[in-house]
């Protein structure tokens, strides 16, 4: 049987046109820009809940900690002259 006439053969026929029209060469190139852009979105996912969620965390952890500590035994920076 024709593979161009199967099922698979005009999906795959269908997902070489889509590739030619983006300018990728083959169908693996077009299953590498869908994993790269699905990458992309998760590396976006996981830096907002960093900065969302776990940014304000450290934030207010810090602020207890320093709030336990006197004052008295803070340090800063010290006098460069």
């Amino acid at each position: 049987m024709n593979d161009e006439t199967t099922l698979w053969g005009k999906i795959i026929k269908t997902l070489d046109w889509i590739a030619a029209v983006l300018g990728i060469g083959t169908v693996v190139g077009l299953v590498n820009l869908g994993v790269g852009l699905l990458s992309a979105a998760w590396i976006a996912v996981q830096l907002y809940g960093y900065w969302r969620y776990e940014l304000p965390m450290k934030r207010a952890k810090l602020k207890r900690v320093l709030a336990e500590v006197p004052s008295d035994m803070r340090t800063g920076p010290g006098d460069l002259l």
